[in-house]
């Protein structure tokens, strides 16, 4: 103040004015301070934070390396699983297609087989229908034969009933 008031005297400012213009330096003075002390608290809280973050940081990197780790460690036991598998497949299709081969070869045993006796069969048919044939042929000729003999019977029956006759005329006619 009593700053201001020499420069009042010395100056010709009125002695309110230069107290306006010290209160507005020491509140712009203040001001500034308290921004500037603010900004240090808040720098030195981001500074914390920036700490706290880059710790934050580090630690989310290790992890991230964790689990990269865990991650080529997945990938292997995915990878030796997957390859477990194939080989498990490709050992089923193998044995499957031995079965399948088997299977054919007893499918196709069967089926000789089977046509064998179809050979067979179908020769004992024609045996069967030869053998009818012939069999026909000895019935008829049976058949004749029989009706042949039945001919001579009655011829030969014929012929002893005449003989008779003849034998007992000539009885009769010896008796006369």
């Amino acid at each position: 103040y009593k700053r201001d008031e020499e420069l009042h005297k010395n100056e010709s400012i009125g002695l309110e004015d230069l107290k306006y213009v010290r209160n507005q330096y020491r509140l712009f003075t203040f001001h500034q301070l308290r921004d500037i002390t603010l900004r240090i608290m808040d720098n030195s809280v981001m500074n914390d934070r920036l700490k706290h973050s880059q710790k934050n940081i580090v630690h989310l990197f290790e992890h991230v390396e964790e689990l990269k780790e865990e991650d080529l460690s997945i990938r292997a036991y995915i990878d030796s699983s997957m390859q477990e598998v194939r080989n498990e497949l490709a050992q089923t299709v193998a044995d499957q297609e031995v079965k399948n081969q088997q299977n054919i070869q007893r499918f196709e045993q069967v089926f000789k087989v089977l046509k064998e006796h179809q050979t067979m069969i179908q020769q004992m048919q024609s045996d069967q229908r030869q053998m009818r044939m012939v069999q026909d042929g000895h019935t008829n000729h049976l058949k004749k034969t029989n009706d042949r003999l039945d001919a001579l019977r009655n011829e030969v029956t014929t012929t002893i009933e005449i003989v008779k006759q003849d034998f007992r005329d000539r009885i009769s006619d010896i008796d006369k």
